[in-house]
């Protein structure tokens, strides 16, 4: 079992009739993320998860939450509109 974070380069949305330059990211939490980490090492970790986001220059928004980008640009299952309404906007300029 692991943890990790998957993220997206910044890509332009419309957002509310403004066009936006957004991330998406998500955190995944297993087992492996329990207090003592067991079952991975002996060792408790003392400090918290750090990844690496885009430069806020090039970014308006970062939202947090699962996404899958092949629905929305490829198979046109879902919307931009309906995705961001499952995510939490994490960070905005």
């Amino acid at each position: 079992m692991i943890s990790g974070v998957t993220a997206s380069h910044p890509m332009s949305i419309e957002i509310d009739g403004v066009t936006k330059n957004v991330s998406f990211v998500y955190f995944t939490e297993t087992v492996a993320d329990s207090p003592t980490r067991n079952l991975i090492n002996l060792d408790k970790q003392t400090e918290g998860y750090k990844i690496s986001l885009p430069d806020s220059r090039s970014v308006d928004a970062v939202y947090n939450g699962k996404f899958d980008l092949e629905k929305i640009i490829i198979t046109k299952e879902k919307t931009w509109e309906e995705l961001l309404q499952s995510m939490t906007l994490i960070w905005e300029k």
